[in-house]
Parts: structure tokens; sequence; C-alpha cells
């Protein structure tokens, strides 16, 4: 954030206090925020967010999810379980993923908006 940098110059560098550096930098900043702050850049020596990190990557590719959606344009009263079938059954295009859930089919078709 921008402050991030402004707060430590002035809590730091030129000894101001929290409540001091709150009202310079921003009126409505909490003291909480700048402690945080603080403490981050004293801990870890940084001012930046971290990136998000954890979880899992992507079930299915890009290619993957094409086919889905193409399964659905080929034919429109496909049902989930069908698809669910299909791809269990496509090695050449599916390789590498035991089974695909209806929720992951249910949102790969929410977003791309089929």
């Amino acid at each position: 954030m921008k402050y991030d940098q402004t707060v430590i110059e002035h809590v730091i560098n030129r000894g101001l206090t929290m409540k001091a550096a709150e009202m310079i930098v921003q009126p409505n900043l909490k003291r909480s925020t700048v402690a945080s702050v603080i403490h981050t850049f004293r801990t870890e020596n940084r001012t930046e967010r971290k990136l998000n990190s954890g979880g899992h990557g992507c079930l299915l590719t890009e290619l993957q999810e094409l086919t889905i959606t193409e399964m659905v344009r080929a034919s429109n009263d496909i049902c989930l379980r069908e698809i669910q079938s299909k791809t269990d059954d496509d090695d050449d295009v599916f390789h590498g993923v035991n089974n695909v859930s209806l929720s992951t089919i249910d949102r790969v078709l929410k977003r791309h908006h089929v």
C-alpha cells in the first residue's frame, strides 16, 4: 500500500509516535494498522503484501476446460454426470486426472459462461 513507506519513514526514521504518524499519513488510519506495518517491517524487513500462497494448483488445464465446454456446446441437453463419465473415459485429453467432480465441472461451465 502507498502509506506503508510513509509510516515507516515517520516512525522509524524520524522517531515520531504511532499516533503522530497515524495523523500525518492518513487521519482515518487506525493505530493497529500502523503497529502492524511497523511490526512487519521490523520482523520481515518488507512493506509489500505477500502473494497468496498455499492451496493446490489448477486441476484442469485450459485444453481440458475447453473440452468440457465443447461437450456442452455440442449437446446442450447433456447433464453433469454424462460429462463426468466422458471425462473419465477420455484418456487422451484427461490424462493424469483420475476423477473430475461434479462441482468442478459446474465451476468450469460457470467460469466459461456455458
